[in-house]
């Protein structure tokens, strides 16, 4: 056999069988910080929803039901007021939901803890990406994970917090 020929062979194998890759468990939001509200778009893949139950007959619902109560927004002990939880379109395969919270004072003048708990409980080892953007222009990213599941936002920018 040549090279040439054992080449083709391995690279045939390589890609006609069909990968087992493991899918992460993972989720995304990005926030908008504005005056006092703080908009936001919570991001998952449809087979993560599929996990929430046996039986899921309406996938939206099924997220929206997860989420309310898992995505939540204090500030300064008060908790800001959810102005909207509704399901969005999104391309096949994706899931989202926007969310609006409406705070007491200005998020660039006091911290806002926003909660995102999403998940957790379906997977221990599930990463949520949560961005910010901030009226100068900032933007901040932060990682939260089963052990950090808030993020921080204010005057100071987004961190994660326990």
């Amino acid at each position: 056999m040549t090279i040439r020929l054992v080449l083709a062979l391995v690279l045939a194998v390589v890609f006609l069988c069909p990968a087992e890759a493991h899918v992460r468990s993972q989720s995304f939001s990005s926030w908008t910080v504005s005056g006092n509200t703080l908009e936001g778009v919570y991001q998952v893949d449809a087979y993560r929803v599929t996990q929430l139950s046996e039986t899921p007959a309406d996938l939206a619902g099924l997220l929206v039901a997860h989420l309310d109560g898992r995505v939540t927004a204090v500030q300064g002990g008060v908790a800001c007021k959810r102005t909207a939880l509704r399901p969005l379109a999104a391309p096949r395969g994706e899931m989202r939901v926007e969310f609006a919270f409406s705070c007491p004072k200005p998020v660039t003048a006091a911290e806002v803890r926003l909660l995102i708990g999403g998940f957790f409980g379906v997977s221990i080892s599930h990463v949520h990406y949560a961005r910010l953007s901030y009226p100068d222009g900032r933007l901040d990213e932060v990682v939260l994970t089963q052990g950090q599941q808030v993020v921080v936002a204010g005057p100071e920018g987004a961190r994660g917090h326990n």
